[in-house]
């Protein structure tokens, strides 16, 4: 999605992503002085179960679950459920708040998927060549890095936790 500038996005429903070997992203969210927030009743579900094979990025191709890009923008409220790869990649970005995720990506632990199909690299947000992000309120559950930063350049970032 390349949203108009000032645009209002609300996500209701579940939103289920069929399989498929790639390298590239499950949904992209780009936009200036935009708001894309979850409603109470959606989902975002990326079927991870079906890609994972204790591998992460070495493995079978899986697709990046979310990448977000934009300057002044707010993304909020959203429930995502089991990526395949990394969940929220943030690049390229300024002025961003993300706030009141839930990524849940527990059904990928050791001890909870068979031996061998667990999750692995399902970073909850990895942020890269961007500035002025302020993660908050998330709520990360996965195999790997909650918050990962990909560039040394970018600052001020703030996170915050419920």
């Amino acid at each position: 999605m390349n949203l108009k500038q000032g645009s209002t996005v609300s996500f209701t429903g579940t939103v289920d992503f069929a399989y498929k070997e790639w390298s590239g992203y499950l949904l992209e969210i780009i936009g200036n002085s935009v708001t894309v927030e979850g409603t109470g009743s959606h989902l975002f579900h990326g079927h991870g179960e079906q890609y994972w094979d204790g591998k992460g990025g070495a493995g079978t191709k899986k697709p990046v679950f979310m990448y977000l890009k934009g300057t002044g923008s707010t993304f909020k409220n959203f429930k995502i459920k089991n990526c395949p790869l990394r969940c929220v990649a943030i690049d390229g970005s300024n002025n961003i708040v993300v706030s009141g995720f839930i990524i849940d990506n527990a059904e990928g632990a050791p001890g909870t998927a068979k031996s061998g199909k667990e999750g692995h690299n399902t970073d909850g947000f990895d942020i890269a060549k961007s500035t002025y992000v302020t993660v908050k309120d998330a709520t990360v559950t996965n195999q790997d890095d909650c918050v990962a930063i990909n560039n040394a350049h970018m600052l001020p970032l703030t996170i915050s936790t419920a």
